[in-house]
């Protein structure tokens, strides 16, 4: 994957990052300063010297005029796409009627809607304050968000909104996301129209709210423009703060620059069309300097109508390292003349070196997943993009070394492909290790320049005797006293022949010698060249393994602790040498554990990052597919299953127009589709109660209309019948009197007292005639039946129904007595009694079966 395929990748990372760096709506402008000092003081050139000797500049310069406040006709473009549904529509409305109150009365405005098209909600310039731009507020709110916004069309209607000549301000003010079709800022179309709009001298500013921002592209057009933007958040007064920046944005001043005279000292600068200079904020040209010192910039236009001459002397200041974005910002700025620029003021600038930076790190963290998956090849690539935007992005560095390190050490690139040096001595007169020798330790392993002279011997030419004797054993010790010779097993020898052995063993012993120093030479030489090769491999492993570089160096300082036959002048060099290698690697062994410990963190980071991606990636692919699914079942009119599938999509991504918008029409069409169903049934029912009111009229000779039931039925309803046959229409007084006797209230509190004394008592009390039947004398209830019944407050007949039932016995009322009769005789006709009687007024019926008015 190419490195411009990878910063596709990760532009969706940038953009959430340059809107972090938005979160509250504060204009660029809001401040007068100049480059990232503090208030604007003079024009100012900050530089930055880049790797290839090219120097780079970013210069602030403002007009040094008076302002002038003027009235100001003011076009106002509220975006009405799909995007700006729910409460971004309502805060852009909000911010707009802010505007509105914070212009002059001598400002004139004009209100157009613009999503697909423009929409003028007004057809001329009003005040602020009228009548018609009150309905045209009004008209905008009742407006559906729909569709998508097209910026091109919209900076085309600005151009031709305003009168060609005046003496006004004229003011072009967007709220909205910013986000077209097909994008804007990249194209032809972009720089065709911000020419038409500087000719005609109006500038642009933006208020940036939506779920989706196209900041860069907002930006670009405040530069060009002479304009401001400023962007909304969470906070309370954004929207009061973002209104009041606009209209202090529409009065001021701006100088529009005709020609321009750039000193010699400047190669190229951008944008190569000098935007409108405002008086506000300061102005932001890049480029590339041929050399430093003091030059002028000089520039005509006008200035409130007038033509002006202004010039600038600037002295281009030292290289600054907070300004190494500027080469990957002027080279971006290369491929259109700087028209892409989003350099509204300072701050812009600052914004944009923060996003290269950002990009900067971005590549970093690909490198990172790029060396944890073993693509070495594309972390080189990446981390060398990254220290492209950033010099200075040390984790790039650290990247871009290990990577090439790993890409040397590979196998085919490897050029030490032997067997490693041994570490050990197998023998007093063996070194350690197998140091290369010859012509290839000659190229691979060159002294360092603190190492000290020391005489070189020839190890390319055959060796000499005397350094072939040196694997010899070595000589048995010379006898020196004719008892030695009689203990070796010599024979008795004259004196002249010991002198002549004697003569001969001291010269051997001189021969011993001076093969001794021959091969603490070679040895010395060996140690030399193997203390030189250790040395190179560990100062490449520093940068990548110092643990590993510690290890080889200590293991060389104890060959050389060991090995004692060798220049003791040279051996005490060559450990010097090596404790200050030890020390140079443990330095970096701490630096290198710092940076692994930032790259692990920011591995994590990077994958928690990238969780959050797959998440994010992950809910998109389940809305696309309920959206899929929800236009499939609207196709098929199921709104009602639609309806669950857009609530569902709703739910995963509240803040999706789509999703919205879905739900919205799901509704709709489920609503009507039920208005329709209903539409339908009312007609049918209509026409079907016609229908059967054209066969009432029908006569039916087969269907007579009295039908009699036959005689099994007319005597079961006759017997049904009889129970009413005696039936007072009115009773007499004293069956009047009983039965609001039994209406009373009563009090029972009795103990085995004898049925005989309570129907005396209630005669007593309530001057009842009681009169005990054959029929309950005869089943369980007679006078002196002992009776147990505790109540109060309750009517007497409801009393005596509770008091009779245990004993199986009831009451009614005829003849004028209260008759106590047995339940089992209730329900014959004997006993039926149907009473009408008046208690005041007329009261209906009482049907007492067993029970007369006691059953009631």
């Amino acid at each position: 994957m190419s490195v411009r395929s990878l910063e596709k990748v990760a532009f969706r990372a940038m953009s959430v990052a340059l809107l972090a760096l938005c979160t509250q709506s504060v204009s660029l402008a809001e401040n007068l300063h100049g480059l990232f000092g503090g208030h604007y003081e003079g024009p100012r050139m900050a530089t930055f010297d880049n790797s290839l000797g090219e120097t780079t500049f970013a210069m602030s310069i403002s007009p040094k005029v008076e302002p002038v406040q003027r009235a100001s006709d003011v076009v106002v473009y509220v975006d009405t796409s799909a995007s700006q549904a729910g409460i971004f529509k309502r805060d852009s409305i909000s911010t707009l009627e802010k505007l509105l109150s914070s212009l002059n009365a001598e400002d004139r405005v004009k209100l157009v809607a613009i999503d697909l098209d423009p929409v003028e909600l007004t057809k001329d310039f009003f005040r602020p304050d009228s009548d018609e731009i009150a309905v045209a507020i009004e008209n905008l709110k009742q407006r559906v968000s729909l569709g998508s916004t097209d910026m091109a069309g919209m900076l085309k209607s600005a151009s031709n909104s305003f009168a060609s000549t005046t003496d006004r301000n004229k003011s072009v003010v967007y709220i909205g996301d910013g986000v077209t079709r097909g994008g804007l800022l990249k194209t032809i179309k972009f720089e065709v129209e911000v020419k038409k709009l500087v000719a005609n001298q109006i500038s642009v500013s933006s208020y940036a709210i939506g779920p989706e921002r196209d900041i860069e592209l907002l930006a670009a057009l405040a530069n060009h423009t002479g304009g401001n933007f400023f962007v909304d958040s969470d906070d309370e007064m954004a929207m009061q703060n973002g209104a009041i920046g606009l209209a202090a944005t529409i009065h001021g001043s701006i100088f529009w620059p005709a020609t321009t005279k750039m000193p010699e000292q400047i190669s190229e600068s951008f944008p190569k069309m000098v935007p409108p200079l405002r008086t506000d904020r300061d102005t932001i040209l890049v480029g590339t300097l041929k050399s430093r010192g003091e030059m002028e910039i000089a520039i005509e236009g006008q200035f409130n109508g007038k033509k002006t001459a202004l010039t600038w002397p600037v002295v281009a200041e030292p290289s600054n390292d907070d300004f190494a974005f500027l080469p990957q910002l002027i080279q971006d700025a290369r491929i259109d003349n700087g028209m892409s620029l989003p350099t509204a003021g300072s701050n812009g600038l600052r914004e944009a070196g923060r996003v290269v930076f950002a990009k900067s790190r971005e590549l970093s963290d690909l490198s990172h997943q790029a060396m944890a998956t073993g693509n070495v090849t594309a972390a080189k690539t990446l981390a060398s993009a990254a220290l492209k935007k950033d010099p200075y992005n040390t984790e790039a560095f650290v990247l871009s070394e290990a990577a090439s390190y790993a890409i040397q050490d590979s196998p085919e690139n490897d050029p030490f492909d032997e067997k490693e040096p041994t570490d050990a001595f197998e023998g007093e007169n063996k070194p350690a290790t197998n140091a290369p020798a010859g012509e290839k330790q000659d190229e691979e392993a060159p002294a360092s320049d603190d190492a000290t002279p020391a005489p070189q011997k020839d190890l390319t030419a055959p060796p000499a005797q005397d350094e072939v004797n040196q694997s010899v054993p070595e000589q048995p010790p010379i006898v020196e006293t004719e008892d030695s010779f009689k203990a070796v097993g010599q024979p008795d020898l004259a004196q002249d022949d010991v002198q002549r052995l004697l003569g001969q063993g001291a010269k051997e012993t001189q021969n011993l010698i001076q093969s001794e120093e021959d091969r603490i030479n070679v040895l010395t030489e060996k140690l030399t060249a193997q203390t030189e090769y250790e040395l190179t491999r560990a100062r490449e492993e520093m940068a990548s393994a110092p643990g590993k570089a510690i290890d080889r160096i200590k293991g060389m300082i104890d060959i050389l602790d060991q090995t004692t036959q060798i220049d003791p002048n040279r051996g005490q060099d060559l450990r010097n040498r090596l404790v200050s290698a030890l020390m140079t690697a443990r330095q970096r062994k701490l630096t290198f554990d710092d940076r692994m410990a930032l790259r692990d963190q920011n591995m994590a980071a990077a994958f928690e990052y990238e969780r959050s991606i797959r998440d994010y990636e992950r809910r998109e692919e389940q809305l696309a597919q309920l959206l899929n699914r929800f236009d499939s079942l609207m196709k098929e009119t199921n709104y009602d299953e639609a309806r669950e599938i857009a609530y569902q999509a709703q739910t995963l991504n509240p803040n999706s127009p789509e999703a919205v918008a879905a739900d919205g029409t799901a509704r709709v069409s489920y609503a009507y589709r039920l208005q329709y169903e209903l539409g339908r049934k009312r007609q049918f029912s209509f026409l079907a109660t016609l229908l059967e009111s054209e066969k009432s009229a029908m006569p039916f000779p087969g269907n007579p209309p009295l039908v009699f039931p036959d005689a099994e039925e007319w005597r079961r309803k006759k017997a049904a019948r009889a129970k009413y046959q005696d039936v007072r229409l009115s009773g007499n007084d004293k069956d009047e009197e009983i039965l609001r006797a039994l209406d009373e209230p009563a009090f029972f509190d009795e103990e085995e007292i004898e049925f005989e004394e309570i129907m005396d008592r209630l005669t007593d009390t309530y001057g009842i005639n009681i009169v005990l039947d054959e029929t309950a004398r005869d089943d369980e209830l007679a006078e002196d039946e002992p009776i147990t019944f505790k109540v109060s407050g309750i009517r007497l007949k409801n009393a005596l129904r509770l008091m009779l039932k245990p004993h199986n016995a009831t009451f009614i009322v005829r003849d004028e007595v209260l008759r106590i009769i047995s339940l089992d005789v209730a329900s014959d006709p004997e006993f039926f009694v149907t009473n009408v009687y008046n208690v005041g007024d007329l009261v209906a019926p009482r049907n007492n079966p067993g029970g007369g008015a006691g059953g009631g």
